[in-house]
Formats: C-alpha cells, sequence, structure tokens
C-alpha cells in the first residue's frame, strides 16, 4: 500500500499512486522552465484536462508543510 499526499492508502499499481509520483516528478525537474516544457508536451500527449489535474496535485504537494531539519548544533546539546 501506499498513502497520497491527503493521506488516502491507495495500491501502489493504482493509477492515483502513478499520477501522484508523476507530479512529485515533474516539481522535482531543477528548473520553472523544464517544469513548464513538461507540462506543454504532456497537453499535446494527454490533453489539458490530464495536466490541470497534475496542476492541481503539484499545488497541493508543494503548499504541504515541509519536514525541517534539527540543526546539528541541537542534536548535540540534546535542546529541541
Amino acid at each position: 500500500m501506499a498513502r497520497l499526499h491527503d493521506g488516502t492508502e491507495v495500491s501502489s499499481y493504482s493509477e492515483e499512486w502513478r499520477h501522484e509520483c508523476e507530479a512529485r516528478w515533474i516539481l522535482k525537474l531543477p528548473s520553472l522552465d523544464e517544469r513548464r516544457a513538461w507540462l506543454a508536451s504532456l497537453e499535446k500527449k494527454r490533453g489539458k484536462a490530464h495536466v490541470d489535474q497534475l496542476k492541481a496535485t503539484m499545488r497541493n504537494l508543494w503548499a504541504q508543510p515541509r519536514a525541517t531539519a534539527t540543526p546539528a548544533s541541537a542534536k548535540a546539546t540534546g535542546s529541541p
């Protein structure tokens, strides 16, 4: 089982999981220009509705709080 960004558990073979993995992959592209180019090529292949769904998922993923690393000094002193 895999857990989506909204907490829903789905099969790792499901379309929902494939969709979220694709959105995460696009977000990891190094530049905005590369993300835009990738989405434009997808729109030609799969249509505007598909890209709109991906963009919505990408916005939801981006809006989630990101884990922050604990500073090394806090670990060494035992302080939070």
